[in-house]
């Protein structure tokens, strides 16, 4: 700024973009103008003509999930990208892509992607089975924090094998945690969210994640993966994150999640390594 020249202004489409954040809006540019919208905001409209937007079911990092009715009365889920995404093409690829290695896999504890589609507004969406129950977070929050070994080693199998399928197909998921797990009320684990997975063929033709970019959830990364170390990342990796997620299941510690963020921070700054999830003196659940 030049001497007596006035202060410059913020643009009006900045100014609504601050105001529009602070009210919880996400900000997404279309042709040129920048509009607020929220995820509820779907909720009563209809995509594409066909599907009704009954409820909002949780929204996530990238996408919002819905109940939906089609026009023949089918009842889905219906997983949004999120708007502030949706113009980002390598995002959009990441997104669209979960409902081929999901369906892939071709096992009932992979969620099934049914349908995929772009909305009016240029959103993206996924059409996935409907489930009734609870993910592992939901219930470890409702339970006090932990599940009785019984329990929890069932819900382990079934993630176990479905894992086991993915691996033989080439396919490592590389985001299991408490929220990427679903148990029904009939007691069946439905994995949930390939986006992160990583596929060692070409039948699937999607850019890889390259070494140096980190992705997952912390708490829950083997070394390579919060090394940024993709070329390392196989199978493994996947095992580790259910031993991590089985020892969250059963001790429950409040200061779990902080530690292992910490050793996560460690292992990225080089300064140590992340050691095998035991603890001799944990619980063993009710």
């Amino acid at each position: 700024m030049g001497f007596g020249s006035a202060p410059r202004r913020p643009s009006i489409s900045n100014q609504l973009g601050s105001w529009a954040r602070e009210l919880g809006y996400i900000c997404v540019v279309t042709e040129g103008i920048r509009t607020a919208q929220r995820p509820e905001d779907r909720v009563g409209k209809t995509l594409n003509g066909k599907w009704s937007v009954d409820g909002l079911l949780a929204v996530g990092g990238m996408g919002a999930v819905y109940t939906a009715t089609h026009r023949n009365g089918r009842k889905a889920a219906i997983k949004v990208l999120l708007a502030r995404f949706a113009r980002d093409p390598e995002v959009r690829k990441r997104f669209m892509r979960e409902g081929y290695v999901a369906n892939k896999i071709g096992h009932p504890g992979a969620v099934a992607i049914l349908d995929d589609d772009v909305a009016e507004d240029g959103a993206p969406y996924l059409v996935m089975e409907r489930l009734d129950g609870e993910s592992l977070s939901e219930r470890l929050a409702r339970t006090g924090g932990t599940l009785p070994a019984t329990e929890l080693l069932a819900i382990a199998g079934q993630v176990l094998e479905v894992l086991g399928i993915a691996h033989d197909n080439g396919i490592v998921h590389r985001d299991i945690k408490p929220g990427n797990v679903f148990v029904t009320k009939t007691g069946h684990a439905k994995v949930l969210d390939f986006g992160l997975a990583r596929i060692r063929d070409g039948l699937i033709s999607l850019t890889p994640t390259a070494d140096g970019t980190i992705m997952g959830t912390a708490g829950y990364m083997a070394p390579e993966q919060a090394r940024g170390a993709m070329a390392a990342v196989d199978r493994r990796t996947d095992l580790f994150s259910v031993g991590a997620l089985m020892y969250r299941a059963l001790t429950a510690r409040a200061d779990l999640a902080a530690k292992e963020r910490q050793r996560t921070r460690e292992v990225i700054e080089g300064l140590s390594t992340l050691s095998v999830v035991f603890d001799p003196d944990a619980p063993t659940g009710r």
